[in-house]
C-alpha cells in the first residue's frame, strides 16, 4: 500500500496471494504509486522495509532523484560498505544495531 502522507490518501495498493513474497518486484507498485501523484508534486519521498531492498527499485529511486530510506538485513558485505562510508566521511556516527545498517549519532 502506498500512502500520500500529507493528504492521508492511498495512491496505490497491491494485494497478492499469500504465497507471493513481499520482495517480488516492488518496483511495479512503487512506479504506479508515484504515477498516481498530481503533476504539481515536485518533491517525492519513499520509505520501505527490507522487502524493498531490490536493486531495480533502488536504481529507479536514485535516477528519479527520489529521497528514500529502505531497511536491509545486515550482511557481511553491507556491513563493510557501511563502515567504509562512515570512515570516508569522518563521521562520528555508529551503527544503531548489529543487525541493521541504520546510523545514529
Amino acid at each position: 500500500m502506498a500512502v500520500w502522507v500529507e493528504q492521508d490518501l492511498i495512491v496505490a495498493d497491491e494485494f497478492r496471494d499469500g504465497n507471493v513474497p513481499g520482495n517480488k518486484d516492488p518496483l511495479t507498485s512503487v512506479g504506479r504509486a508515484f504515477a498516481a501523484l498530481p503533476a504539481w508534486v515536485e518533491k517525492r519521498y519513499f520509505r520501505g522495509d527490507s522487502a524493498d531492498y531490490y536493486e531495480p527499485l533502488l536504481k529507479y529511486l536514485v535516477k528519479d532523484q527520489i529521497i528514500f530510506s529502505i531497511s536491509a538485513d545486515m550482511s557481511p558485505e553491507l556491513r563493510t560498505v557501511c563502515g567504509r562510508s562512515r570512515r570516508s566521511t569522518g563521521s562520528s556516527w555508529r551503527p544503531a544495531s548489529a543487525r541493521w545498517c541504520t546510523w545514529q549519532r
